[in-house]
Formats: structure tokens, C-alpha cells, sequence
């Protein structure tokens, strides 16, 4: 398995690898349907927030917490040794 990065990027699955282009989809590597749709629905609402401009901190920061539990819970269900989140409003990484 490869090093998996977990983000809100506009057009993407919202998974990619680390160090090769292109995003990774969800359903090729194992990622259960529940957590796919999690995932979605997360992207939708981080979408809407990128139209707005990120300018609510207060919701940004629910979703990138989102965003790590989605994470973790991607590392656990495919038994990745690490994962890692960025935070597309703050471009921040999190080793996971």
C-alpha cells in the first residue's frame, strides 16, 4: 500500500498518494461504503466552504477535525502503518 494523503482538494476523490499524482479512488483500495460516504459528504461541505472563501474559522476547523477522523478511519479499515491529513483551508499536514 502506498502513503495515502487525505484532503479537501477541489475535483479529487479526496485521497491521493504522497508522492505520485492523481487521486486514488476510494473504492479500488478497499475503503468501505460507509466510510466512502462519509467522505463525500465531508468533501461537499468543505467545497461549499472553499466558495465562501474560508473565511468561518469556527467551521473550518470542525471540518479538518472531520477530516482527521475520516483519515484515521481510513488507515484503520485498509491497516495502513501512516496517513496523513491536510488541511486544504490552512495547507497544514498532519502525519496520522
Amino acid at each position: 500500500m502506498h502513503y495515502l494523503v487525505i484532503d479537501a482538494e477541489l475535483g479529487t476523490t479526496g485521497i491521493r498518494h504522497k508522492y505520485e499524482s492523481g487521486s486514488v479512488d476510494p473504492v479500488e483500495i478497499g475503503v468501505s461504503h460507509k466510510t466512502i460516504i462519509w467522505l463525500n459528504e465531508w468533501l461537499a461541505k468543505y467545497e461549499k466552504e472553499h466558495y465562501l472563501s474560508f473565511v468561518n474559522t469556527q467551521v473550518i476547523e470542525e471540518l479538518d477535525k472531520e477530516g482527521i477522523a475520516i483519515a484515521i478511519t481510513i488507515k484503520s479499515e485498509l491497516l495502513l502503518p501512516k496517513i496523513e491529513y491536510c488541511s486544504t483551508a490552512y495547507l497544514t499536514h498532519k502525519l496520522l
